[in-house]
């Protein structure tokens, strides 16, 4: 539930959030590590949502053993995708190392005006 009275913090409307949310996807969409966390539940399980991808990039197991996984059957219709969306070349570049992974990829991500780089 969203409200200024239960968090000093916020001062934002919510339709004031809402945009800021939508700017901030949109600055970030194309970041490989990108991930979204709704809110659909309880505050404490959100939190557990959010360290669960931490978790997974640092190598550390899923104490709870359960996985989402879903096979992609053909590409979605963007246009049905409930968020803004835009369209971006990438280039993306390996560099690869002599050791074992020791790969770095370097992502240049190109949306008309402005470019991001990311690795």
């Amino acid at each position: 539930f969203y409200n200024c009275e239960t968090n000093t913090v916020r001062t934002e409307t919510p339709e004031q959030a809402r945009e800021q949310d939508a700017k901030l996807l949109a600055m970030w969409t194309g970041f490989p590590m990108l991930r979204v966390i709704d809110n659909s539940t309880s505050f404490n399980d959100k939190l557990k949502r959010c360290a669960q991808p931490i978790l997974d990039l640092v190598g550390i197991s899923n104490k709870s053993g359960s996985h989402r996984r879903y096979k992609v059957l053909r590409p979605p219709d963007v246009k049905s995708i409930p968020l803004p969306t835009n369209q971006s070349e990438s280039e993306i570049n390996l560099l690869v190392g002599s050791k074992p992974n020791n790969t770095i990829s370097i992502i240049h991500r190109k949306d008309g005006k402005a470019s991001t780089y990311t690795y």
